[in-house]
Protein backbone atom coordinates (compact mmCIF):
# COMPACT_ATOMS: atom_id res chain seq x y z
CA UNK A 1 0.00 0.00 0.00
CA UNK A 2 1.42 3.35 -1.04
CA UNK A 3 1.73 5.99 1.65
CA UNK A 4 0.31 9.31 0.45
CA UNK A 5 2.83 12.08 0.13
CA UNK A 6 2.69 15.14 2.35
CA UNK A 7 0.46 17.79 0.78
CA UNK A 8 2.19 20.91 -0.49
CA UNK A 9 0.44 23.10 2.06
CA UNK A 10 0.71 20.75 5.02
CA UNK A 11 1.93 22.38 8.24
CA UNK A 12 4.89 20.01 8.16
CA UNK A 13 5.87 21.02 4.65
CA UNK A 14 9.16 22.95 4.57
CA UNK A 15 7.57 25.67 2.49
CA UNK A 16 3.98 26.41 3.52
CA UNK A 17 2.24 29.72 2.77
CA UNK A 18 0.13 30.97 5.67
CA UNK A 19 -3.36 32.37 5.31
CA UNK A 20 -1.95 35.89 5.06
CA UNK A 21 0.33 34.90 2.20
CA UNK A 22 3.53 35.05 4.25
CA UNK A 23 6.08 32.27 4.05
CA UNK A 24 6.11 29.83 6.97
CA UNK A 25 9.27 27.74 7.34
CA UNK A 26 9.61 24.44 9.17
CA UNK A 27 12.50 22.23 10.15
CA UNK A 28 12.47 18.61 8.89
CA UNK A 29 10.78 17.47 12.11
CA UNK A 30 7.95 19.97 11.67
CA UNK A 31 9.10 22.61 14.18
CA UNK A 32 8.27 26.13 12.94
CA UNK A 33 11.24 28.43 12.40
CA UNK A 34 10.97 31.97 13.81
CA UNK A 35 12.25 34.45 11.28
CA UNK A 36 10.80 37.58 12.83
CA UNK A 37 14.08 38.51 14.51
CA UNK A 38 15.94 37.96 11.23
CA UNK A 39 13.40 39.36 8.79
CA UNK A 40 15.93 41.83 7.43
CA UNK A 41 18.67 39.28 6.83
CA UNK A 42 19.60 39.50 3.15
CA UNK A 43 21.26 36.10 3.28
CA UNK A 44 18.14 34.36 4.58
CA UNK A 45 15.88 36.06 2.04
CA UNK A 46 18.15 35.18 -0.89
CA UNK A 47 18.56 31.57 0.19
CA UNK A 48 14.81 31.08 0.53
CA UNK A 49 13.99 32.94 -2.68
CA UNK A 50 16.51 31.34 -5.05
CA UNK A 51 17.25 27.94 -3.57
CA UNK A 52 14.02 27.06 -1.79
CA UNK A 53 13.74 25.87 1.78
CA UNK A 54 15.20 22.39 1.58
CA UNK A 55 18.88 23.42 1.31
CA UNK A 56 18.29 26.04 4.03
CA UNK A 57 16.64 23.94 6.70
CA UNK A 58 19.75 23.40 8.79
CA UNK A 59 20.82 27.03 8.40
CA UNK A 60 17.39 28.35 9.32
CA UNK A 61 17.16 26.00 12.27
CA UNK A 62 20.51 27.34 13.52
CA UNK A 63 19.29 30.90 13.08
CA UNK A 64 16.13 30.15 15.01
CA UNK A 65 18.15 28.80 17.92
CA UNK A 66 20.53 31.71 17.66
CA UNK A 67 17.81 34.25 18.45
CA UNK A 68 17.76 33.19 22.08
CA UNK A 69 21.54 32.75 22.06
CA UNK A 70 22.06 36.34 20.87
CA UNK A 71 19.80 37.62 23.63
CA UNK A 72 21.82 35.63 26.17
CA UNK A 73 25.11 36.99 24.77
CA UNK A 74 23.78 40.54 25.00
CA UNK A 75 22.57 40.09 28.56
CA UNK A 76 25.90 38.54 29.56
CA UNK A 77 27.86 41.40 27.98
CA UNK A 78 25.76 43.98 29.82
CA UNK A 79 26.14 42.11 33.12
CA UNK A 80 29.92 41.86 32.74
CA UNK A 81 30.24 45.50 31.72
CA UNK A 82 28.12 46.77 34.60
CA UNK A 83 30.02 44.53 36.99
CA UNK A 84 33.38 45.85 35.82
CA UNK A 85 32.14 49.44 36.09
CA UNK A 86 30.79 48.93 39.62
CA UNK A 87 33.97 47.19 40.76
CA UNK A 88 36.27 49.89 39.39
CA UNK A 89 34.08 52.68 40.75
CA UNK A 90 33.96 51.00 44.17
CA UNK A 91 37.76 50.91 44.29
CA UNK A 92 38.01 54.61 43.42
CA UNK A 93 35.37 55.62 45.96
CA UNK A 94 37.04 53.52 48.67
CA UNK A 95 40.46 55.10 48.09
CA UNK A 96 39.64 58.68 47.06
CA UNK A 97 36.01 59.24 48.05
CA UNK A 98 33.24 60.15 45.63
CA UNK A 99 34.43 63.76 45.43
CA UNK A 100 38.02 62.72 44.69
CA UNK A 101 39.64 63.73 41.42
CA UNK A 102 39.84 60.25 39.89
CA UNK A 103 36.32 59.34 40.99
CA UNK A 104 34.88 62.49 39.50
CA UNK A 105 36.82 61.90 36.28
CA UNK A 106 35.48 58.32 36.13
CA UNK A 107 31.91 59.50 36.68
CA UNK A 108 32.15 62.35 34.19
CA UNK A 109 33.71 60.30 31.39
CA UNK A 110 31.19 57.51 31.91
CA UNK A 111 28.47 60.06 31.18
CA UNK A 112 30.48 61.36 28.21
CA UNK A 113 30.80 57.83 26.82
CA UNK A 114 27.02 57.46 26.81
CA UNK A 115 26.72 60.54 24.56
CA UNK A 116 29.11 59.46 21.81
CA UNK A 117 26.59 59.19 18.95
CA UNK A 118 28.68 60.51 16.09
CA UNK A 119 32.02 59.76 17.69
CA UNK A 120 34.51 62.16 19.18
CA UNK A 121 33.27 65.14 17.18
CA UNK A 122 29.91 64.86 18.90
CA UNK A 123 31.17 64.45 22.46
CA UNK A 124 34.19 66.78 22.60
CA UNK A 125 32.17 69.99 23.11
CA UNK A 126 30.58 68.27 26.11
CA UNK A 127 34.04 67.23 27.37
CA UNK A 128 35.30 70.80 26.97
CA UNK A 129 32.36 72.20 28.88
CA UNK A 130 32.75 69.72 31.73
CA UNK A 131 36.54 69.51 31.99
CA UNK A 132 37.29 73.22 31.48
CA UNK A 133 34.26 75.24 32.52
CA UNK A 134 32.68 73.03 35.20
CA UNK A 135 35.49 71.07 36.87
CA UNK A 136 38.43 73.30 35.91
CA UNK A 137 40.79 70.36 35.36
CA UNK A 138 42.61 72.28 32.61
CA UNK A 139 42.40 75.62 30.83
CA UNK A 140 40.80 76.44 27.50
CA UNK A 141 44.13 76.82 25.63
CA UNK A 142 45.32 73.52 27.09
CA UNK A 143 42.16 71.80 25.85
CA UNK A 144 42.60 73.28 22.37
CA UNK A 145 46.23 72.10 22.38
CA UNK A 146 45.03 68.62 23.30
CA UNK A 147 42.48 68.62 20.49
CA UNK A 148 45.16 69.72 18.03
CA UNK A 149 47.44 66.97 19.33
CA UNK A 150 44.68 64.42 18.90
CA UNK A 151 43.97 65.56 15.33
CA UNK A 152 47.61 65.36 14.25
CA UNK A 153 48.64 62.04 15.80
CA UNK A 154 47.64 58.45 14.92
CA UNK A 155 44.64 56.98 16.67
CA UNK A 156 41.05 58.07 17.25
CA UNK A 157 40.37 61.65 18.30
CA UNK A 158 38.49 60.44 21.38
CA UNK A 159 41.89 59.60 22.90
CA UNK A 160 42.02 63.30 23.74
CA UNK A 161 40.26 62.21 26.94
CA UNK A 162 43.53 60.60 28.06
CA UNK A 163 45.21 63.98 27.57
CA UNK A 164 42.52 65.64 29.68
CA UNK A 165 42.97 63.11 32.47
CA UNK A 166 46.76 63.37 32.38
CA UNK A 167 46.90 67.16 32.44
CA UNK A 168 44.19 67.37 35.10
CA UNK A 169 46.04 65.04 37.48
CA UNK A 170 49.44 66.57 36.60
CA UNK A 171 48.22 69.95 37.78
CA UNK A 172 46.64 68.47 40.94
CA UNK A 173 48.97 65.60 41.91
CA UNK A 174 47.26 62.85 43.87
CA UNK A 175 50.34 61.73 45.81
CA UNK A 176 52.30 64.94 46.27
CA UNK A 177 54.29 67.30 44.06
CA UNK A 178 56.97 64.67 43.42
CA UNK A 179 54.44 62.28 41.87
CA UNK A 180 53.08 64.44 39.08
CA UNK A 181 53.98 61.95 36.34
CA UNK A 182 52.54 58.97 38.22
CA UNK A 183 49.35 60.90 38.96
CA UNK A 184 48.97 61.90 35.32
CA UNK A 185 49.52 58.37 34.00
CA UNK A 186 47.07 56.89 36.53
CA UNK A 187 44.40 59.46 35.67
CA UNK A 188 44.90 58.88 31.93
CA UNK A 189 44.39 55.13 32.45
CA UNK A 190 41.29 55.66 34.58
CA UNK A 191 39.74 58.07 32.08
CA UNK A 192 40.48 55.76 29.15
CA UNK A 193 38.94 52.76 30.93
CA UNK A 194 35.72 54.53 31.87
CA UNK A 195 35.41 56.13 28.42
CA UNK A 196 35.76 52.92 26.41
CA UNK A 197 34.03 50.42 28.71
CA UNK A 198 30.47 51.50 27.72
CA UNK A 199 31.46 51.35 24.04
CA UNK A 200 32.64 47.75 24.35
CA UNK A 201 29.44 46.84 26.19
CA UNK A 202 27.38 48.36 23.36
CA UNK A 203 29.41 46.48 20.76
CA UNK A 204 29.27 43.06 22.40
CA UNK A 205 25.63 43.41 23.37
CA UNK A 206 24.23 45.02 20.24
CA UNK A 207 26.43 44.24 17.26
CA UNK A 208 25.11 40.66 16.76
CA UNK A 209 21.61 42.09 16.33
CA UNK A 210 22.52 44.74 13.75
CA UNK A 211 21.82 42.45 10.80
CA UNK A 212 18.40 41.69 12.23
CA UNK A 213 17.42 45.36 11.99
CA UNK A 214 18.57 45.76 8.39
CA UNK A 215 15.78 47.35 6.38
CA UNK A 216 13.50 47.76 9.40
CA UNK A 217 12.04 51.27 9.20
CA UNK A 218 11.37 51.44 12.93
CA UNK A 219 15.13 51.09 13.51
CA UNK A 220 16.57 52.93 10.50
CA UNK A 221 14.35 56.02 10.82
CA UNK A 222 15.66 56.99 14.29
CA UNK A 223 19.22 56.37 13.13
CA UNK A 224 18.65 58.71 10.17
CA UNK A 225 17.45 61.41 12.54
CA UNK A 226 20.46 60.83 14.79
CA UNK A 227 22.77 61.13 11.77
CA UNK A 228 21.25 64.48 10.86
CA UNK A 229 21.67 65.68 14.43
CA UNK A 230 25.31 64.53 14.48
CA UNK A 231 26.04 66.60 11.36
CA UNK A 232 24.83 69.65 13.24
CA UNK A 233 26.97 68.72 16.23
CA UNK A 234 30.06 68.42 14.02
CA UNK A 235 29.36 71.88 12.56
CA UNK A 236 29.05 73.13 16.13
CA UNK A 237 32.48 71.65 16.91
CA UNK A 238 33.98 73.40 13.87
CA UNK A 239 32.59 76.72 15.10
CA UNK A 240 33.83 75.87 18.58
CA UNK A 241 37.35 75.31 17.22
CA UNK A 242 37.23 78.52 15.20
CA UNK A 243 36.09 80.60 18.17
CA UNK A 244 38.89 79.40 20.44
CA UNK A 245 41.63 79.47 17.79
CA UNK A 246 40.78 82.79 16.14
CA UNK A 247 39.99 84.52 19.46
CA UNK A 248 42.17 82.69 22.05
CA UNK A 249 41.79 85.54 24.56
CA UNK A 250 38.03 85.81 24.13
CA UNK A 251 35.81 87.60 21.64
CA UNK A 252 36.53 90.94 23.27
CA UNK A 253 40.21 90.65 22.26
CA UNK A 254 41.68 91.07 18.78
CA UNK A 255 41.37 88.28 16.25
CA UNK A 256 44.48 86.18 15.52
CA UNK A 257 44.95 86.99 11.85
CA UNK A 258 47.74 84.43 11.24
CA UNK A 259 45.41 81.67 12.48
CA UNK A 260 42.65 82.88 10.16
CA UNK A 261 45.12 82.97 7.24
CA UNK A 262 46.34 79.41 7.90
CA UNK A 263 42.76 78.11 8.19
CA UNK A 264 41.73 79.86 4.96
CA UNK A 265 44.76 78.51 3.10
CA UNK A 266 44.06 74.98 4.34
CA UNK A 267 40.40 75.24 3.29
CA UNK A 268 41.41 76.47 -0.16
CA UNK A 269 43.97 73.68 -0.57
CA UNK A 270 41.46 70.99 0.39
CA UNK A 271 38.37 72.17 -1.50
CA UNK A 272 39.77 73.94 -4.55
CA UNK A 273 43.19 72.44 -5.14
CA UNK A 274 42.37 68.89 -4.09
CA UNK A 275 45.40 68.57 -1.84
CA UNK A 276 45.70 65.60 0.48
CA UNK A 277 44.80 65.88 4.14
CA UNK A 278 48.23 64.81 5.43
CA UNK A 279 50.21 67.36 3.37
CA UNK A 280 47.78 70.11 4.39
CA UNK A 281 48.14 69.21 8.09
CA UNK A 282 51.94 69.11 7.78
CA UNK A 283 52.08 72.45 5.96
CA UNK A 284 49.73 74.04 8.50
CA UNK A 285 51.88 72.75 11.37
CA UNK A 286 55.02 74.22 9.81
CA UNK A 287 53.26 77.54 9.21
CA UNK A 288 52.03 77.60 12.79
CA UNK A 289 55.50 76.81 14.13
CA UNK A 290 57.04 79.62 12.04
CA UNK A 291 54.36 82.02 13.29
CA UNK A 292 54.98 81.02 16.91
CA UNK A 293 58.77 81.37 16.62
CA UNK A 294 58.45 84.72 14.91
CA UNK A 295 56.17 86.03 17.66
CA UNK A 296 58.41 84.99 20.56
Amino acid sequence: MTTPSTPAHSPTSPNAPRADGALALFTPDGVPVRLDAFAGSTLVVQLVRYFGCLPCQVYLRDLDGRADALAAVGARAIAIGVGLWLAAMAVLVAHFGFDGLLTQMAWFFTKAALLTFGGAYAVLPYVYQGAVEHHGWLSGPQMIAGLALGETTPGPLIMVVAFVGFVGAWQAPLFGAESMLASGVLAACVVTFFTFLPSFVFIFAGAPLVEATHGELRFTAPLTAITAAVVGVIVNLALFFAGHVFWPQGFAAAVELPAVAIAAAALLALLRLGAGVIPVIAASAVAGLIWHLASV
